[in-house]
């Protein structure tokens, strides 16, 4: 059972060894909260639609060696965060699926429907909601 700790912990350590550190060896995280519009969303692809955001917080050192993690508001005003990517299934069984993509200084929020919703399910979906993203290097 030491042994097993003993591992985990060389595992935890050489982790956060190899992350990129802020001021004084620190992780650094930032959070930058985004107020969705369906209305914004355009078309991205024939089965995609997207609405980009621009997010300076995003650094060459960020995507190299960082992480962007995104969590979706559905209408609660930020009480209760879902991870994305978040799949949705509308009453009429069309689905879409809600995820993102980036790169520096740029986050793209992304609608994917092979099904073809409509814009008004698309508005069903993400609605006058918010997206958390937590950037962190």
């Amino acid at each position: 059972m030491m042994f097993k700790v003993t591992v985990v912990a060389a595992g935890v350590l050489l982790l956060l060894a190899a992350c990129s550190r802020g001021p004084g060896g620190a992780l650094v995280s930032q959070t930058v909260v985004l107020d969705l519009d369906s209305g914004s969303f355009r078309a991205d692809g024939s089965d995609t639609m997207s609405q980009d955001f621009e997010i300076p917080e995003i650094t060459a050192e960020v995507v190299a060696d960082g992480t962007v993690t995104a969590y979706f508001d559905r209408g609660t005003d930020g009480a209760y965060w879902i991870a994305l990517p978040f799949a949705y299934q509308a009453p009429d069984k069309s689905a879409a699926l809600l995820t993102y993509r980036y790169r520096e200084g740029l986050l793209s929020l992304l609608v994917v429907s092979p099904s073809d919703m409509t814009r008004a399910q698309i508005v069903t979906v993400v609605g006058q909601s918010k997206v958390k993203v937590i950037v962190t290097y």
